[in-house]
């Protein structure tokens, strides 16, 4: 615990210095909570003195960082970038590029819901920030004309949410809705119809999860090479 303790206030200190110009009072005010709890951290006296689990994880959600980030050291900060294109450009130039590998066929209705009909192996000629990219080739009976001729979907698990960009939002009654994000906060997300053009709120407690993606591969980079008809 100890160790986990001076690894996650390492990185707290990283946090302070990138992001808040060296400010407790407004990384307390980022992950809501009093700002007598982190200079305990730093003091190492009274109750709540050590970064538990729970903490870490919050740290984490409140400002848009990998699951576990918190738990090992680092040598470089491009997770620290709020700007998501800057961040994308810090990682590639730092090498920390992974390949997307193809998924799932699925197809995507007029009401933009994305249903899947297939295993798939594969993979994408391009790369991704995100480890945990994979990608989804769209075939038939697709809304927008060119997304019918086999083009690709990128979903990034690890990257955050961006306003004015497209999430996929997989709904507790097991819809996935492809939206375009207005607004969220704790208790919401607001999406745009991308073929209507209607606004969407979908309250949090109805969403199991919610991807960042983004959409547009062709074909020519979207390289399949074993078909599973199991299904998904």
């Amino acid at each position: 615990m100890e160790e986990n303790h001076q690894i996650r206030l390492q990185n707290v200190k990283t946090i302070l210095r990138t992001r808040f110009d060296g400010k407790k009072v407004r990384l307390a005010e980022a992950i809501n909570r009093n700002p007598v709890t982190i200079q305990r951290w730093f003091s190492g006296e009274g109750k709540g003195r050590k970064i538990g689990d729970k903490m870490a994880r919050l740290i984490e959600e409140k400002i848009s960082l990998p699951p576990g980030w918190m738990d090992n050291l680092h040598e470089e900060f491009s997770d620290l970038e709020p700007n998501h294109q800057k961040k994308h450009f810090l990682k590639s130039a730092h090498g920390n590029t992974y390949d997307i590998p193809l998924r799932y066929i699925a197809t995507l209705n007029q009401q933009y819901q994305l249903s899947v009909i297939s295993k798939t192996k594969g993979s994408l000629m391009l790369l991704s920030t995100d480890r945990d990219a994979y990608a989804f080739q769209l075939i038939g009976h697709n809304p927008n004309p060119i997304l019918s001729k086999n083009w690709g979907l990128v979903i990034e698990p690890g990257t955050p949410l961006a306003i004015d960009e497209y999430a996929l939002i997989h709904m507790q009654s097991g819809e996935m809705l492809l939206r375009l994000i207005t607004y969220q906060d704790d208790t919401k997300l607001m999406g745009l119809h991308p073929g209507s053009g209607e606004q969407q709120e979908f309250p949090r407690s109805q969403i199991d999860k919610a991807l960042y993606c983004y959409i547009g591969i062709p074909p020519s980079k979207i390289s399949e090479e074993k078909a599973d008809q199991a299904g998904g």
